[in-house]
């Protein structure tokens, strides 16, 4: 799902240049420009040539394409996490969403092997790396080590 993403966000800044090479700027963003370019494409007045026109015309297609696979996917995950009990519990809490409650119980099952919340907090990349030595403990920054596709889902939900 996040390289399907990321291929999308690609597609979507390749598009964007090409039309900002012939003079039509697009508004940033995924739902802006999915409203904006048929409104493009269709538009004969503007310096668009043909071949650019077609060209972005078969890589919207390919985006409308990727598009759909990417909500199946999400119905699958969301599939998946509402026939799992701990997954299901994991979303009653504020802030998260249908799939990385399902993704955080795919990478770490059910957390009995965390004796703490700290620990899975270390697990995570979330807590600050520790320095001490002869009594004097210091913390520097956090470790982002990690998964760091699940911190990120985590960070963003919070």
């Amino acid at each position: 799902r996040y390289k399907m993403i990321a291929h999308r966000t690609r597609l979507i800044s390749q598009m964007r240049a090409f039309c900002l090479e012939y003079g039509i700027a697009i508004h940033q963003g995924a739902g802006k420009f999915k409203a904006d370019m048929p409104r493009v494409l269709a538009d004969e007045n503007n310096e668009l040539t043909p071949a650019m026109r077609r060209m972005l015309t078969e890589l919207f297609g390919e985006l409308s394409d990727l598009e759909q696979r990417i909500a199946a996917m999400n119905r699958e995950i969301a599939a998946i996490a509402a026939r799992s009990d701990t997954p299901r519990r994991f979303m009653t809490v504020p802030g998260n969403g249908r799939l990385h409650p399902q993704y955080l119980f795919a990478s770490a099952g059910g957390g009995l092997q965390f004796r703490q919340a700290r620990d899975l907090a270390a697990w995570l990349g979330l807590v600050p790396r520790e320095y001490s030595t002869g009594g004097n403990t210091k913390l520097l920054g956090i470790s982002k080590r990690g998964n760091k596709y699940l911190r990120r889902m985590i960070i963003h939900g919070a």
